[in-house]
C-alpha cells in the first residue's frame, strides 16, 4: 500500500557571526544542523590570522503561524538544494500574493509593491531587487508578476509561469496514478486509506472528475464496496454530494457499523 510520509519540520537556527580584532569567525551549518567546518590561514604583513568559515543559517520554510498578514523574510543565501530553495520561495510568494490580494488599493502602485518586496527579503534577493532598475510605471500587480518571474529565473533557474503549470500537471498525473494503484485489503484501515485517497483527489483541479474517482474509492473497500457504491449512486443526488469524498466515507462507515451490529446480534443469539 502506498504510504505518505509527513514532511520534515525545519529546525530553527540563529545567525551567529563573531568578530574581533585578531580573528574573523563565521559559523557554518547546513539546513540539517550538521556541523561542517573548514578553516584556512592567511599571512598578511607577517601576521597570521585564522579564519573559520561557516555558511549563513536559516529559519527554514516561512509559515503563517503569526497570522494571515504576517509575511516572513525571504533569505535563500547559501541554500544550494534547489528543491528546498524552491519550496522556500514558493511559500514566500504565496504569502506576498495573499497580502496583495487583501490590500489591492494599497498596492496599486508599483513602488509600494517594490518596497514591500525589498522589506520582506534579505541577503542576495534583497541586494538583487535594490541594485536593479524596475519599471515603476506598471500597475502594482503587473510589476509583482514580473519580479516573481525574474526571481524564479535568477535564483531557481526556472520560468515561473511554465514551472507553475508543469508542477500542477505533474501533481495531477501523480494523483491519478496513485488513486488507481491504491488498494484497501483490511477494512479496519479505512481511515488511513481515506486520508491517502483524499490527499490525492484534491490535487485534481477538475471537479468534474471527482464523481468517478469517488465511485472507484468505494469499490475498493472490501466486503461492502458494492453495497456502498449502490447506496452512493442512489443517495448522492446533488452535485456537491457527488463530489464529496466525506459523503461517500459516511456511507461506508454506516455499512461497517451495520455489519458489526449484525455480527454482534448473531453472537448473542448463539449464546
Amino acid at each position: 500500500m502506498t504510504k505518505i510520509d509527513e514532511p520534515d519540520t525545519e529546525s530553527e537556527q540563529e545567525d551567529n557571526f563573531k568578530t574581533n580584532t585578531k580573528t574573523v569567525k563565521f559559523e557554518y551549518s547546513d539546513m540539517e544542523d550538521d556541523e561542517a567546518e573548514s578553516s584556512y590561514t592567511a599571512t598578511r604583513r607577517g601576521n597570521k590570522k585564522k579564519y573559520e568559515f561557516k555558511m549563513p543559517v536559516h529559519n527554514g520554510i516561512p509559515d503563517s503561524s503569526k497570522g494571515p498578514n504576517t509575511i516572513n523574510i525571504l533569505n535563500i543565501d547559501c541554500i544550494q538544494d534547489l528543491k528546498l530553495r524552491e519550496r522556500v520561495v514558493e511559500k514566500w510568494v504565496t504569502e506576498i500574493s495573499l497580502n496583495l490580494t487583501d490590500n489591492p488599493d494599497e498596492f496599486e502602485k508599483a513602488k509600494n509593491v517594490l518596497l514591500l518586496l525589498e522589506h520582506k527579503t534579505d541577503g542576495i534577493v534583497q541586494k538583487f531587487l535594490r541594485n536593479n532598475n524596475w519599471n515603476e510605471d506598471l500597475h502594482g500587480s503587473d510589476l509583482f508578476d514580473n519580479l516573481i518571474n525574474v526571481i524564479y529565473t535568477t535564483f531557481l533557474g526556472l520560468d515561473y509561469i511554465s514551472n507553475k503549470d508543469f508542477t500542477i500537471n505533474k501533481k495531477v498525473d501523480v494523483a491519478r496514478v496513485s488513486m488507481t494503484k491504491l488498494q484497501l485489503h483490511d477494512i479496519s484501515l479505512l481511515d488511513k486509506y481515506t486520508c491517502m485517497y483524499e490527499s490525492y483527489l484534491y490535487d485534481i483541479p477538475q471537479r468534474s472528475e471527482y464523481a468517478q474517482w469517488i465511485s472507484a474509492y468505494l469499490m475498493k473497500i472490501p466486503i461492502i464496496g458494492e453495497i456502498c457504491t449502490e447506496r452512493w449512486k442512489k443517495e448522492a443526488t446533488g452535485e456537491i454530494q457527488q463530489t464529496s469524498l466525506s459523503y461517500a466515507t459516511k456511507i461506508a462507515k454506516e455499512e461497517i457499523d451495520r455489519i458489526c451490529q449484525d455480527r454482534y446480534k448473531q453472537q448473542n443469539s448463539k449464546q
